[in-house]
Parts: structure tokens; sequence; C-alpha cells
């Protein structure tokens, strides 16, 4: 987009169409994480429109472009307070004067939108560039071409994964370590597979006594590789130690104000079919398939329904779930450390000339304990 961040008719534009006040709208366009997910949504679609920045361009020295989805805010805003922890370090440290320029977007992202977004960006021009990627050719198109001019970090991804997503979309790519889409890109992320095997071992004890599992993809998951990679490995690691064990997949839109209500419909009919002994999420939406699953119990009766949750990431509305057994652990992604660690590679590159490669952050497994 092109800067025209002082603009101040379309700030105001944009506040009497989204009935909000100036101040409200600049601050979404800089840091959207603490207004409502509508607010955000409506604010950004008119900005495009517009092509006003979004960010807050300054005269650093050296500008590193951020382009990261926004929802779910208790994620993302721990990913940008990591880079900004290492925006500070290097400026304190090594006297740099950097710039985070952030442009966020709405997850899931349409190939409109992503094609609109990422075609807008083209045209920036930053020092480097950490990019959450989504599975369509504009998306990778932006790597490729900022790739071969400038550091850029795919964030919060595998290469594997990203990868196998690629693939099967048809996007021709080269994946080789090093020249994935440029000669300056790496990927930092989690070790996908690795998190798939945690998850079963926080069932562990209870997996010879399972007979079936249903798994959940949210389809803003299904555009990156990690998810479906986390669902294979939890399934072999599963399948190692009880072969009976049958799974059912469930894609799942968390857009939608009918999101609720549609899993637990679906649980339903799954387990009228033959009884559901866990729910496995794949991403940050565990306390959806929680709350079904109460709706499942009240339904059905709950000493009928023994159906309990395991999933990824911890999000506040999770706890409760946890106090009362439904949820029975989680793994959680240090995105703080993927957050540093992307500044930290891309600022390296320019600093001290060092070549970029991928690096992967452990997660941490948390396991309910029986009071």
């Amino acid at each position: 987009m092109k800067d025209n961040k002082y603009d101040k008719k379309s700030i105001m534009r944009i506040a009497e169409e989204c009935g909000l006040s100036v101040s409200s709208v600049q601050k979404i366009l800089s840091n959207p994480f603490e207004f409502s997910h509508e607010s955000a949504e409506r604010v950004h679609a008119i900005a495009y429109e517009l092509g006003l920045t979004q960010g807050d361009l300054t005269d650093g020295q050296l500008k590193l472009g951020v382009v990261i989805p926004c929802r779910p805010s208790y994620f993302w805003r721990e990913a940008a307070q990591g880079m900004k922890r290492a925006q500070l370090d290097w400026e304190k440290e090594r006297s740099k004067r950097i710039s985070l320029v952030f442009t966020y977007y709405e997850s899931p992202i349409t190939p409109d939108g992503a094609r609109t977004l990422f075609d807008s960006l083209r045209s920036s021009d930053m020092d480097g560039y950490i990019v959450y990627p989504v599975c369509e050719p504009a998306c990778v198109d932006f790597i490729r071409h900022k790739g071969a001019d400038v550091p850029v970090v795919v964030f919060n991804e595998s290469r594997a994964s990203f990868s196998e997503a690629v693939s099967e979309s048809g996007i021709s790519a080269n994946f080789a370590e090093g020249s994935f889409l440029g000669a300056a890109t790496a990927f930092v992320g989690a070790d996908n597979a690795g998190e798939g095997r945690a998850a079963a071992m926080i069932i562990d004890s209870e997996i010879p006594h399972i007979r079936r599992v249903v798994t959940i993809i949210t389809t803003d998951s299904s555009f990156s590789g990690a998810a479906k990679t986390r669902v294979g490995a939890f399934r072999s690691a599963v399948l190692q130690k009880n072969p009976d064990v049958s799974f059912e997949n469930i894609g799942l839109e968390v857009r939608s104000k009918i999101t609720s209500a549609f899993l637990t419909r679906r649980l339903y009919e799954l387990h009228s079919e033959y009884p559901i002994d866990c729910v496995y999420t794949s991403s940050g939406v565990t306390n959806i398939a929680c709350a079904a699953i109460e709706k499942l119990k009240r339904r059905f009766g709950c000493d009928s329904i023994k159906t309990f949750c395991i999933g990824h990431e911890f999000s506040p509305s999770d706890k409760r779930y946890l106090l009362d057994g439904t949820q029975r652990g989680y793994v959680c992604q240090d995105i703080y450390a993927q957050g540093r660690s992307a500044v930290d590679i891309i600022m390296n590159c320019l600093t001290f000339s060092a070549p970029v490669g991928d690096l992967y952050c452990k997660s941490h497994v948390f396991i309910r304990t029986c009071s």
C-alpha cells in the first residue's frame, strides 16, 4: 500500500463509515489486538480500498515489514511482543535504529484478499520481511520477489509443512534449504510433527482404552501445512500404541457465527453412530470444541458421555475446561521466542552478513493432573 499514513481525510472517512472515532481507527491500523474482530475487519477492508498504509513508518535506519494476522489476538499479540523485544535489544546493545512496520490481516483470508494484500505490498521498500504465509500464489510470489533481494522470514511455519501445503495447491516452488523462493529466505516456527507426538503423549495412559478420535482442522489452518502435519503425527503415535482406534476429521470455519452450533451438531451425529472418546484440535480453538462437548453431555446426559479434548495453544477461554477436566492438556508454541528469533535472523543477516537459516523453537506441553 502506498504511504499515505498522514492522510487525515482517509482516516476520517474510515471513521465515519465504521462509526468509530478517528483515534480508534488509527489504533486499529497500528495495533488491532484490542478491538473486536468485526471492527478490525471493517477498518482493514476500507483501508485496503484506499491504499492506506498500516503500521508506523518512522525514520529508523532499518525498516522490517511484518505481515501477520490479528486473530486470535492473544496469540499474535505475543508474537508481536517478541519482535518488539528483539527490536529494543538491537537498539540498546548494537545502537541500531529499527522500525517494525506491521501489516495485519484477518484470517482466514480469501484468494482475492490475499491477492489484494500481497500485490499491494510488493511495492513496499523494506530491508527485510517477516511473513506469516497463506497458501496462495500472490503470497508465494511476494516471498519469491522480496527474498531475491532482502532477507525474508516465513513465520510460524516449518519448511516441510509449508512445502506440503504449497505442493498440494499446485503452486510450483523450490523448497531446498537456503533457496526456497529466494536466496535469503528462512523459516521460523515449531516442530509440527513433534507437536503432534507431544499431543499424543498427553493422553498416553488413556490411548489403550480409546476407540474413536475426532480431529479438527480449521479452515484458516488449512492454508498452511502445520495443522495437517500435527494431525498426521498425532494419528501415527496413537495408532502405534492402539491400532484399533478409528479417526474422523472435521473441517471447521471459525469465523462463522454458527461455528459452535455446527460443531455440536456434527459431534452429535458422529457420537450417535459410535461414541467419541477424544476430540483433538490441531490449532487454537480448543475452547470451542470443549463447549461443543458440554452441549453434547447435556443432550446425552453427563454420565453417558466420557468425551474429552486436547489441543494446541492456550486461550484464556480454555481455563475453565482444564479445571473441570473436559480438556486434558495442550501443546503451546513459544510464539514469543519465535518473534524474537525472526527479528534476530534478519538483523544478523543485515548487520553481519550472516546466512539465514531455519530455526524451530521448542513448544511446551501442559498435562492436567487429577486432584
